[in-house]
C-alpha cells in the first residue's frame, strides 16, 4: 500500500526538521502510543494500541529515522508485531520552504502480513492512510502548541 500527502506548516523548515527528530514530539504524534523510548540515536522502542478494526490490537514496534539530510528530508521505517499481525512501513518525509511556511511532503509504504489481511486490501489501505495522515495532523498540532 502506498500513499502520500503535503502538509502546511507555520514554521521554518530548521525547526520543523528539529521537532521531527524529538521523541517526545514523536511519541505524541503517534495514535495510541502507550510508550516510547530512545533505544540509541535515531532508533526508538514504542508500543502503540491501534483501535481501527481489522488491526485492533498492541503492537511493539521498532522505529528507525534514517537518511538524514538535515533540513531537507528523512526516512521514518516503522516495523511492528502485535496479535493481529505484523506491520512494516516507511515514511520519506520532505520538508521545503515557500516563504514564511515549510511544506512537509511524505510518501509511505506500508506492508501488514498476519490475520489482519483477512479484511482486504481497501479496508488496509484506508487505515494505513488514516494511521499516516494522523500522525501529520497531530504533527502540525505540535508546532503551533509549542510556539514562543
Amino acid at each position: 500500500m502506498k500513499g502520500e500527502g503535503t502538509i502546511d506548516l507555520h514554521t521554518t523548515r530548521e525547526r520543523a526538521f528539529k521537532m521531527l527528530l524529538d521523541p517526545n514530539v514523536l511519541k505524541e504524534c503517534m495514535v495510541g502510543c502507550k510508550r516510547f523510548e530512545k533505544v540509541e540515536e535515531g532508533i526508538y522502542k514504542a508500543n502503540i494500541s491501534l483501535g481501527f478494526l481489522p488491526v485492533k490490537g498492541d503492537y511493539d514496534i521498532t522505529i528507525k529515522l534514517t537518511d538524514l539530510k538535515e533540513p531537507e528530508q528523512y526516512k521514518m521505517k516503522m516495523s511492528g508485531k502485535g496479535g493481529p499481525g505484523e506491520i512494516k512501513m516507511l515514511n520519506h518525509i520532505y520538508l521545503d520552504e515557500k516563504g514564511n511556511t515549510t511544506v512537509l511532503s511524505y510518501t509511505y509504504e506500508a506492508e501488514i502480513h498476519g490475520k489482519v489481511t483477512k479484511a482486504g486490501k481497501p479496508v488496509l489501505k484506508k487505515v494505513a492512510g488514516f494511521i499516516v495522515k494522523d500522525f501529520f495532523k497531530r504533527f502540525e498540532k505540535e508546532i503551533k502548541r509549542s510556539k514562543v
